[in-house]
Parts: structure tokens; sequence; C-alpha cells
């Protein structure tokens, strides 16, 4: 064992030191970081967008509601059956 006097014991120590204790946060108001405004901040804009993503989402729930599992899994089949089959092998006449 004489080669191995030299050798450096322990952890290994890389280049870039990062330190095993995390930085303190800053503590921040959370009131001030709140982006959500009231009825009265908004612009009519605002509003008019608001309604009209309400209502399409009511109306996308109205219709998801209507079509039971059976007939999702029909059209779901349907849709595979006009679909071409592009996984399968293509033919190869030898004589071309």
């Amino acid at each position: 064992m004489g080669g191995y006097e030299n050798v450096q014991r322990g952890a290994l120590k890389l280049k870039r030191c990062i330190s095993k204790t995390k930085r303190k946060k800053d503590k921040v108001n959370k009131e001030a970081t709140s982006n959500v405004k009231t009825s009265e901040e908004r612009t009519e804009a605002e509003k008019r967008f608001e309604e009209k993503k309400r209502q399409r989402d009511e109306d996308k729930l109205k219709r998801e509601a209507q079509m039971s599992y059976r007939s999702k899994v029909e059209k779901f089949n349907e849709q595979l059956m006009k679909e071409p089959e592009h996984f399968d092998v293509p033919k190869v006449c030898p004589t071309k």
C-alpha cells in the first residue's frame, strides 16, 4: 500500500460549493401579491370576457352531460372506422 499515502479521504469536494442551509425567502405581504380584481376594478371588456367564458363553460358541460358513455364509445368507434389503418404494411410487388 505504498502508493496510497497521498489520497484524499472523506467526501468528494466539488468546485462549486453548495451549502446545505437554505436561504430564507423574503416575507411578502399576501394582500399585495394577489392579482385578483374586484368587480369594481375590472373594465367592461374584462366583465364581458368573464361572462362569455362562464357561458361557454356551461354550454360545454351541458353537451358533455347529454352524451352517455355508450354513445361516446360508439362515436369513437365510428371515427376509427373512417380513418385509414396507417400501420398496415403496404403491398410490394416483386416484379415492379
